[in-house]
């Protein structure tokens, strides 16, 4: 009996790391990693216009938005395009590798300085870096890499 619970387990670990490696876990966690980005920015973006929240909250936003963007560099792995399911990455995330990096690059830069303003207890400060944090990164980003289906 154990040889063969061992044996299921194993064959259930097999297919589930093909799974993974043929693109659709990649794109399955990316979404996920984008949708948590998007949520802290809606809620940061609540508390700076005084819709709910407090200051310790923002300060928690803005610290995950702050290693999110760390993150959101290594979702994009190749194999992980518009060849391996739905999705609205464009294909010229891999096929323009130094545009896509500078972008991303921004992206950690712009939600660490976002971050950082937080920190400082500015509220204007705050608004000015998230503002930024919008046009120079997520919007420069979804411009050129995204597409909606």
């Amino acid at each position: 009996m154990r040889k063969l619970t061992g044996g299921v387990v194993a064959l259930c670990l097999g297919v589930a790391l093909t799974a993974w490696a043929d693109g659709a876990g990649d794109i399955d966690y990316r979404q996920k990693v984008m949708k948590a980005i998007g949520a802290h920015i809606g809620a940061a973006a609540s508390i700076i216009k005084g819709k709910g929240g407090t200051v310790a909250d923002l300060k928690s936003h803005a610290h995950a938005l702050e290693e999110l963007a760390k993150v959101s560099i290594r979702v994009f792995p190749a194999g992980s395009g518009p060849e391996a399911g739905k999705t609205e990455a464009k294909p010229e995330i891999w096929s323009d590798p130094e545009g896509f990096a500078k972008v991303s690059n921004d992206f950690v830069a712009l939600a660490a300085q976002f971050s950082e303003a937080v920190s400082s207890g500015n509220m204007a400060a705050s608004g000015k870096a998230l503002g930024a944090l919008g046009k120079g990164a997520c919007a420069a980003c979804h411009k050129a890499y995204r597409t909606k289906h």
